[in-house]
């Protein structure tokens, strides 16, 4: 048989004209959300196999990162860190209500909207605080609602 999708030959797995690479590649496009979801469920089942796994590569990954940050560059201006630090200094409660929301989600106090507030489409999300006191009233916004309510205010 040959696939249908990327016109391979000769393999013993063949699933609806399709090689089992292709199969599962289209089935998981068909079915994002599912497929997430079951990595979800058996990530959280094998925590422990997971973390031993990464615990035994730990020097393999960093030095896979390392080699692709040299090749492809990190995209950061060089005082990135430093500028970082002296904005959660100049900015103590808009660092703090960042810290909560971050706990707050961990936790499951509050839940992330799947939606932007504003425009409603489906996409990234990040937490828009009005006021920094009240660290749990978010809009959930697209980068593009956030960037056009900072610039315009």
């Amino acid at each position: 048989m040959v696939c249908s999708k990327c016109n391979c030959e000769g393999t013993k797995h063949f699933i609806k004209g399709y090689c089992k690479k292709c199969y599962d590649f289209t089935w998981r496009l068909k079915n994002k959300d599912r497929f997430i979801e079951s990595i979800k469920v058996w990530q959280s089942k094998h925590q422990d196999r997971i973390r031993k796994y990464r615990q035994k590569n730990k020097k393999k990954f960093r030095e896979y990162y390392r080699t692709w940050y040299a090749k492809n560059g990190r995209n950061r201006a060089i005082d990135y860190q430093e500028a970082t630090i002296e904005w959660s200094q100049r900015h103590p409660n808009a660092k703090q209500a960042h810290q909560k929301v971050q706990y707050a989600l961990k936790i499951g106090e509050i839940i992330k909207s799947k939606n932007c507030s504003y425009c409603s489409r489906e996409t990234r999300l990040v937490a828009h605080h009005r006021d920094y006191l009240k660290p749990l009233e978010v809009l959930w916004l697209c980068y593009s609602c956030h960037k056009e309510i900072h610039f315009n205010s």
